[in-house]
């Protein structure tokens, strides 16, 4: 019989006093009773690359009966390094549960199961065991699962011949000898070695806290590296000490049927019950691994044209024995082979057609994938790959196979191309930008220097610069492969104003000017504008052009001027050019047929706005400015004169007309010989008849030559008195001179008789 001793009660003590706290939860235990034991270890223990089958508990291959065996989940935090899993107990698995709240707790079961196999590690009596066997099929050469080994007899029984028996027998074909053995797997890390090649078991003479409490033989003190105590009192789990998560392992043949026998067992009574933690799914035979090695970190699943590469790693734990064969297929809107290709390392081109590779005694194989030069993106930024692939290690058996499916995308990358660009800005640049031709968003871009930019790092930025330089702007891909560089030069312009000058102002139509901006900054850009009641112009965007008007009217210009953005003037100027259209020239004349001397009407009948001049040439080397003039021709002879009318507007447009007046030179000259001024109403007054003359003077003498009557009026004759008193009946002499107004010059002189009659 095995007693509690003081110690666990110092221990206990010095844990509490020491450590203040416990670990805060226990595990939870579920007994496996009435389950399935094939089911249970394919749903607890059964990891990647292997088959597990043929399960039994206490050889018993249909339903488990005893509580030895059952699932457990550490609740949270605990001491225990497994979350979940398998366990198996020489007693009733709801012993494992802490906190540890005995010395040497125990829940022996009926019908206790007794292993044969087991029995040969026995240093004494054999009691109740839990045996847990199965066969397995690993993919790769070898296997491997982890677990814990616990139990009630630590401390008081290190090195002593209580200690309970515990082993993993592995039985198979051993792939040196290719014999079959068997040998237990539940070995202290590193302890094979030539003088003990199959190296030292798990026990608690074995492992422990390396202070002997007996002198048992085969003890060793020196691993206590894998050993955890576990005070009275604390959490988690009830036994007093357990070791570190371990690793039973061992080589194999792959595809090979192995068989597992999983036991521990009470060694001299049932008391002090032992356990062993199996990690959920743990229990595992590496496979293929796929690692993707991309070219520039960052980016995701993703590719980028000329920049990104991706190196598909397929990597096996050791050289295999067997030969594996990876087939490869290829989906997605992407096309192998346009758009990207995928090349082995023996360069093998992998296509649909051409999709397989084969691994023997190699633990790596690289695949290469790139985009294409040729790739068609169809306008689009992205496509999609998406590889299946498939491994098989064990061809003929069920299962013997594995798929993996690995999503990628590609992504274009058009070279960049950037625009050397001028900002002209108005005493202070606020605003800057680079011009992209081309490239693949998004890009990096650096500013250099980065002085007043407010962000250097991006195509266009706020910036406060008030004096004109170059800046150097860099641009490079997502993955700094493309760049390009370009220069932005910096103008800080002077302010325009807008002042136009228009020669002419006005004229006829159709009218050509002149508009001209003088004296405007570098660089600077120009916006004119003609309008009147009828059309609009838009002559060139200079500061000097020249437009010509063809409608008549008052016109309106705008000129807008921009030396930078913000860098603006504009004037509106009403009524800047006038357009006339020419006046029509036109006249009558009345009398129709003019006499020499007579007075000519001459009437206006020009048409047109403004006519404020106008100007007669009368055909005879006279003019008139009058609108409406008289005029009186004064000819040597009868003759056509050709009279002409200018009119012109106040823009200066000018028309004329000619007409030919007909003048008749009808002169007459005659003098009476005699007249009888006796009041009977006829020949009263003696009146030469002269016309169109000059110069004219009339007299009359006595026969004695005194002269009594003068006078230059054409229109007033002698009435035949002298001094009031009537004349007497007699002879008279007159004399008249004159000359003609086509010839003023010439003066004639004519002399005569005449009769007074009474």
């Amino acid at each position: 019989m095995k007693f509690s001793t003081f110690t666990k009660m110092v221990i206990l003590f010095c844990f509490l006093a020491g450590i203040g706290k416990g670990y805060t939860q226990n595990i939870i235990v579920t007994s496996a009773q009435n389950q399935n034991p094939n089911t249970l270890i394919n749903d607890h223990l059964a990891g990647e690359g292997v088959i597990l089958s043929e399960g039994k508990f206490n050889n018993n291959a249909t339903t488990i009966t005893s509580p030895q065996i059952g699932t457990f989940n550490r609740n949270g935090f605990t001491n225990l390094p497994f979350q979940s899993g398998l366990i198996m107990t020489t007693g009733n698995v709801n012993v494992a549960p802490g906190p540890n709240s005995e010395a040497g707790k125990s829940s022996p079961v009926a019908n206790a199961y007794s292993d044969p196999q087991l029995n040969s590690l026995a240093t004494s009596s054999l009691y109740a065991c839990s045996v847990l066997d199965f066969d397995f099929i690993a993919m790769a050469d070898t296997f491997a699962f982890e677990y814990v080994f616990a139990s009630e007899e630590y401390p008081e029984y290190v090195c002593s011949s209580y200690n309970d028996v515990f082993a993993f027998f592995l039985t198979g074909i051993d792939p040196v000898t290719f014999t079959t053995t068997t040998k237990n797997v539940a070995i202290i890390p590193n302890t094979i070695t030539a003088a003990n090649p199959t190296g030292i078991p798990v026990a608690i003479n074995t492992i422990n806290n390396g202070v002997p409490m007996g002198s048992a033989s085969g003890c060793h003190t020196q691993y206590s590296a894998y050993y955890n105590a576990n005070p009275s009192g604390a959490s988690g789990i009830e036994y007093d000490g357990f070791t570190t998560a371990l690793t039973a392992e061992a080589t194999i043949l792959a595809c090979q049927t192995y068989h597992m026998h999983l036991a521990v067992g009470n060694i001299g009574d049932n008391a002090y019950d032992s356990g062993v933690f199996l990690k959920e799914g743990s229990f595992y035979s590496p496979s293929l691994d796929i690692v993707k090695h991309y070219s520039t970190p960052g980016h995701g699943d993703t590719l980028i044209q000329y920049c990104r590469d991706l190196d598909l790693e397929f990597t096996l734990p050791r050289p295999n024995m067997t030969a594996y064969t990876t087939y490869i297929t290829f989906a997605g809107d992407a096309v192998n082979g346009t758009d990207y290709s995928l090349v082995t390392e023996n360069g093998l081109t992998l296509t649909n057609n051409n999709n397989s590779f084969s691994f023997q005694n190699d633990t790596l194989a690289t695949a290469h994938m790139t985009i294409l030069p040729t790739a068609n993106f169809n306008n689009s930024d992205t496509k999609q790959v998406i590889l299946y692939i498939e491994t098989v290690f064990c061809e003929f058996i069920e299962g013997g196979r594995t798929i993996d499916t690995i999503y990628l995308y590609l992504r274009r990358n058009d070279s960049i191309q950037l625009v050397d660009t001028t900002i002209n800005a108005c005493h202070q640049c606020d605003h800057v930008n680079i011009e992209l031709l081309s490239g693949t968003e998004p890009l990096y871009y650096t500013w250099t220097p980065a002085t007043d930019i407010a962000n250097p790092n991006a195509q266009e930025s706020a910036a406060n610069i008030t004096s004109g330089r170059p800046y150097t702007v860099i641009a490079r891909d997502q993955c700094r492969c493309l760049a390009d560089t370009a220069e932005v030069r910096i103008v800080i312009q002077e302010q325009p104003e807008a002042n136009p000058i228009v020669t002419p102002q006005y004229g006829c139509a159709p009218l050509t000017i002149d508009l001209n901006q003088p004296n405007s900054p570098v660089n600077c850009k120009y916006a004119w504008m003609l309008t009147n009641d009828t059309l609009e112009l838009h002559p060139d965007s200079v500061a000097q052009t020249q437009v010509t008007l063809t409608d008549a009217g008052y016109y309106d210009i705008y000129l807008w001027m921009s030396s930078a953005p913000g860098c603006n003037d504009s004037i509106l100027v009403q009524n800047a050019v006038h357009v006339s259209d020419f006046p029509h020239a036109d006249f009558t004349f009345a009398p129709d047929e003019p006499q020499n001397g007579q007075e000519v009407m001459f009437y206006d009948q020009s048409t047109g706005d403004n006519i404020v001049s106008y100007n007669w040439s009368f055909g005879d080397g006279t003019s008139s400015s009058e609108m409406s003039p008289i005029h009186a021709y004064h000819l040597e002879n009868s003759d056509n004169m050709n009279v002409r009318l200018l009119v012109t507007n106040q823009d200066g447009c000018s028309d004329d007309t000619t007409a030919v007046v007909p003048v008749v030179d009808n002169f007459a000259f005659w003098v009476p010989n005699a007249f009888s001024p006796n009041s009977d109403g006829r020949n009263e007054v003696f009146l030469p008849q002269v016309t169109d003359v000059a110069y004219y003077q009339f007299d009359i003498y006595t026969r004695t030559g005194e002269l009594f009557f003068s006078t230059r009026n054409t229109e007033q004759g002698w009435d035949g008195t002298v001094n009031g008193k009537l004349a007497p009946m007699d002879v008279y002499v007159w004399k008249i001179q004159y000359a003609k107004y086509a010839n003023p010059s010439e003066i004639i002189v004519k002399t005569g008789m005449l009769n007074l009659i009474r």
